[in-house]
């Protein structure tokens, strides 16, 4: 039955289990099915019902309430339980949704429609109650996958846009909804971030957020590709989002996007269709979009996928002609090999990041040492966080990241409590020093030698 089901489908029939497990109840309902949807959290059909302003908390409190006097005796029931003959209708409606939209998968987004068109259950009721219409759910399915409607659901479109000026006329104005809720859902906005308030960890080098600055703001060969350790460019493009938060930018980057994928995100749009669909919305959007620059993590080579040839029209060519704007974050022989590629070479503008040095990583730890010091009760003194720093280095080659070195710290950490803990000595004030932390220096692997 879940032969076509995708990952996230098929983890919300588990959740839905749980949840029958929760209630003390013997089947799973539709309603088990909804709260699975909800508890879920980052598939289409979550997103769709956030964009559509649904309140998980009012869903749940609402299938609580009618399922109240619903609970089973004290004995649990352990194992996959069975459907209801209402649930199996909503996974044949599901499977009926995917094949009217043409897609090979059941993915949420399917489930969810499902459930609206079997209009008995209690998921549907729910759903009601809270004013959610299955013709909203598919317009917004549609629009979070980049369909292209129909001239009947464009009509539809119409009607609905009208609607809701009418609505607006009257005082009534009509929920706004995001104009890229692909960007919004499978993208992180990393200026949205910086707005937010979140420090960047590492610091940034001026220069290097200067030169990326000056490419964005060219009008012609403003695609710049920042070369380097994965944390330094990181650190390099937090720090262009807060630029372009706090206005010290040139006015065309004043509303500008800095939206990242998904490291090797491109690798999936070239195997799977549905993320093959999620690909082709988010770059739709980002070349929609007045002032939006997709975040691209490594530029690789698209393997034997079924969908090979056409994810990589859909972008690279794209950017190589100008539909979409792209930087590029690649490592040293990530840009090496993409040299062969004459049009990208020519199409894009190099940025070098220097590695990383002892001070940007001590700095990190400074920063992210509080975390630690709340986790495990423990003082983390400053000859701590170098000996962090001077241990996570590995010789073969000479790297370290902050990753590194933040491990090592919680690892060290953890160490001291562990002994703390065996000896039955609790004292007052608990100080990891140098020689805790070089103790928990991991024996060398086989794979950081060099042959």
């Amino acid at each position: 039955m879940y032969e076509r089901f995708t990952d996230r489908a098929r983890k919300v029939m588990q959740l839905a289990n749980q949840e029958a497990q929760r209630f003390r109840h013997e089947y799973i309902g539709t309603e088990h099915l909804l709260l699975g949807l909800i508890q879920e959290g980052s598939g289409v059909a979550a997103n769709v019902l956030k964009n559509l302003d649904v309140d998980p908390r009012k869903v749940r409190s609402e299938i609580e309430r009618i399922l109240q006097h619903g609970v089973g005796g004290e004995q649990v029931v352990l194992g996959r339980m069975p459907h209801t003959p209402r649930t199996k209708k909503v996974i044949e409606y599901a499977i009926e949704e995917a094949k009217g939209l043409n897609h090979s998968y059941v993915g949420t987004e399917h489930l969810l429609l499902g459930l609206l068109r079997e209009e008995e259950g209690v998921a549907a009721q729910v759903l009601m109650n809270l004013g959610l219409k299955r013709e909203d759910v598919r317009e917004e399915v549609l629009n979070l996958l980049g369909h292209n409607p129909s001239p009947a659901e464009a009509a539809g479109q119409v009607a609905r846009g009208l609607r809701d000026r009418v609505l607006d006329f009257l005082g009534r104005p009509a929920a706004a909804k995001s104009k890229t809720p692909a960007l919004d859902s499978f993208g992180r906005d990393l200026v949205a971030v910086a707005r937010g308030g979140t420090p960047p960890l590492l610091p940034a080098r001026p220069d290097d957020v200067d030169r990326v600055l000056h490419l964005l703001c060219r009008a012609a060969n403003n695609s710049p590709v920042v070369i380097g350790e994965r944390e330094a460019v990181s650190a390099v493009l937090e720090a262009v989002a807060v630029s372009v938060v706090n206005r010290t930018v040139p006015e065309p980057l004043a509303d500008a996007r800095l939206v990242a994928l998904p490291p090797d995100e491109l690798l999936g749009w070239a195997d799977d269709r549905h993320l093959y669909d999620r690909g082709r919305a988010v770059v739709n959007e980002a070349a929609r979009g007045p002032n939006v620059w997709l975040v691209v993590w490594g530029k690789q080579p698209f393997g034997p996928g079924r969908y090979t040839r056409r994810a990589d029209t859909f972008l690279l060519r794209r950017f190589l002609t100008g539909g979409v704007r792209v930087i590029w974050c690649l490592s040293e022989n990530e840009y090496f090999a993409a040299t062969h590629d004459r049009a990208f070479a020519a199409a894009t503008v190099p940025v070098r990041v220097a590695p990383l040095s002892d001070d940007d990583l001590f700095a990190c730890l400074k920063r992210a040492k509080g975390r630690y010091e709340k986790h495990h009760q423990v003082m983390i003194p400053d000859e701590a966080l170098r000996a962090a720093v001077e241990h996570s280095r590995t010789p073969y080659p000479p790297h370290a990241s902050p990753a590194d070195a933040c491990n090592l710290l919680d690892a060290a950490c953890g160490a001291v409590r562990l002994r703390l803990a065996r000896s039955g000595v609790f004292p007052a004030e608990v100080v990891v020093s140098a020689a805790d932390v070089a103790q928990a220096v991991p024996p060398p692997s086989i794979d950081d030698i060099p042959f």
